[in-house]
């Protein structure tokens, strides 16, 4: 998953980035969620943001659906 849609997705989720050194923080004032700064984003560590955030949608690029 390219991190421009992963990263899209976490501000619409209402996060807003925290820090940033080697890897970025992102939170929503209850969850915080860190990311590292790749071009693209593995899928099980993109699975894991998305269940992590709560992300009610279905992802395409990652065939994930929250449960």
């Amino acid at each position: 998953m390219k991190t421009k849609t992963l990263l899209r997705i976490l501000h619409t989720m209402g996060y807003a980035l925290i820090r940033s050194n080697k890897h970025d923080i992102y939170s929503n004032g209850n969850v915080t969620v860190i990311l590292p700064q790749h071009k693209t984003i593995a899928r099980p560590m993109a699975k894991q943001v998305l269940k992590q955030i709560a992300y009610p949608e279905n992802v395409c690029e990652i065939n994930y659906k929250a449960a």
